[in-house]
């Protein structure tokens, strides 16, 4: 079966989770830049111990505003984070998070920065939907492949390649496996029965910020064993995410014996700096990330007010609604406003 993708030679991979690349934020962080600025060093850290062939994120590299475009913003932030990518030294792929399509292609330095080079969006190496990427290891005879599923694109059907090789799903989606919920969505895609991962051996998930205590083994209804993992998002951009690690995935293909190969995936812990260093801690935690939900109450006034006076042409206002960098239960709010 003949599939246009990019091809990559090389042993190792690593997946970085959300980053959120900012220079401001209205929250509780004494310094979100520096934050954004922290967490790409500590990335810098990994790759030069990791040395890895290839380098991924599951979505979301920018941003946790709406329509603002760093060119006209903070420029030295966009030229320390060309600087960034640049010094990976490996190719760069990024998964198309719901916060990399704000702003459109005038504003969105998502798009610019990979226009210009540094880094591979999906769209960029897609067909039919589906984008992949084929690491051909130092075994021909054991590649791995990657299928990425940008934000809002789940129903896309990854059919592997080489259902022989390792075929790993990059996702940014709202997911759940059974009854197992992880972001309190009534709406998330159960994985058990989601045909359309069903070829799938391992799915590496952004979105959820909060990450998973480990990488889970299930079953689709097809019988077939896949592994799920949430990464986690490394900017906690909320003081409601007050983990104090994130995972990191390191894909390689192992020489066990002379001329044996074997593959394998290790989820590793990035430390974050602790919420002291990052956070304004004014009063009990508990207190904060009460304020913050009801801080959060008090933004649907300005959302209604920009939903209602703008024109959103061909895209409907609920799937305008759904793009909201806002909580589900705020989006069923918003949408319950509207309707009346």
């Amino acid at each position: 079966m003949f599939v246009r993708m990019l091809t990559v030679k090389g042993d190792k991979i690593v997946v970085f989770g959300d980053r959120h690349i900012e220079d401001v934020y209205r929250g509780k962080h004494k310094n979100y830049r520096k934050n954004s600025l922290d967490c790409m060093k500590l990335t810098l850290d990994v790759v030069k111990e990791e040395e890895p062939d290839l380098y991924v994120e599951t979505g979301d590299f920018i941003g946790v505003r709406r329509d603002i475009s760093w060119i006209s913003q903070d420029r030295d932030l966009l030229r320390a984070t060309a600087q960034f990518l640049q010094d990976i030294k490996c190719p760069v792929v990024i998964n198309t998070g719901n916060h990399d399509i704000h702003g459109g292609s005038e504003k969105n330095d998502y798009r610019f920065l990979s226009d210009m080079g540094y880094f591979t969006r999906p769209q960029q190496f897609e067909e039919n939907g589906v984008s992949v990427v084929k690491l051909e290891t130092s075994d021909k005879e054991m590649p791995i492949y990657l299928y990425f599923v940008k934000y809002g694109f789940d129903d896309v059907v990854l059919k592997a390649v080489d259902k022989k090789a390792l075929n790993i799903a990059i996702t940014h989606g709202d997911f759940r496996i059974g009854s197992k919920d992880f972001s309190g969505n009534p709406d998330a895609i159960d994985l058990v029965t989601h045909e359309p991962f069903f070829e799938m051996d391992v799915i590496l998930n952004g979105h959820i910020h909060e990450p998973m205590e480990q990488m889970e083994e299930f079953k689709f209804y097809n019988g077939k064993r896949c592994n799920f993992l949430n990464l986690g998002c490394m900017a906690r951009p909320k003081i409601s995410e007050n983990y104090d690690q994130v995972w990191y995935v390191v894909i390689s293909i192992q020489e066990i014996l002379e001329g044996v190969f074997k593959p394998s995936i290790e989820c590793k812990e990035l430390k974050l700096p602790s919420i002291e260093e990052v956070f304004n801690l004014t009063k009990p935690l508990k207190d904060l990330v009460q304020e913050e939900k009801e801080e959060s109450l008090e933004d649907l006034s300005v959302i209604f007010s920009a939903l209602q006076d703008v024109s959103f042409g061909t895209i409907s206002v609920e799937d305008r609604v759904n793009l909201l960098p806002v909580d589900v239960k705020m989006k069923e709010l918003i949408l319950r406003f509207m309707k009346e």
